[in-house]
């Protein structure tokens, strides 16, 4: 490897960290959220566009879930970095990684979109509301901590 490709690889993976930070605490939980029927079919129809869409898709459903066409600067370098980063390069695999539950109000799924040995990892945080589910929240990166993944938490149990 090249120093110039060697220095271009530091840096992107500096700006990949930077961005993947800032998007863990703004994109944590929206205004408004969308409401579900089912989390677990929800989530997957994501991950099932992301692996088609790249980032687009995220892009699409933080939108919806925050209310506005325009998402904060934060969030939207974070999806313009990855998207980079992503470039052209074909998913190979979608893989649900966790779907864990506390008192039957809350729930968190994981998931895990490779594309040719790049990763991106999605958290999405649902609330159960008196009218279902909703869609609170949405964290995305390339690695599994910018998800603020932790072990199980005493109270949540696994859901499926």
């Amino acid at each position: 490897m090249t120093l110039s490709k060697w220095l271009a690889a530091l840096t992107l993976s500096i700006a990949l960290f930077a961005g993947a930070a800032r998007a863990q605490t703004t994109t944590q939980y929206g205004g408004q959220g969308i409401p579900v029927t089912d989390p677990a079919t929800f989530s997957q129809s994501v991950a099932l566009e992301t692996s088609r869409d790249g980032m687009t898709a995220l892009r699409r459903t933080l939108q919806r879930m925050l209310g506005t066409e325009r998402l904060n600067s934060d969030i939207e370098v974070s999806i313009v970095t990855l998207e980079r980063w992503l470039a052209d390069a074909p998913s190979q695999e979608i893989t649900k990684l966790e779907d864990v539950s506390l008192a039957g109000t809350l729930r968190r799924i994981y998931y895990l979109n490779t594309f040719e040995g790049r990763l991106i990892f999605t958290r999405y945080d649902f609330t159960r509301t008196p009218s279902g589910w909703m869609l609170t929240g949405l964290t995305f990166g390339s690695s599994w901590n910018t998800v603020n993944a932790n072990p199980l938490t005493p109270g949540w149990t696994v859901t499926q």
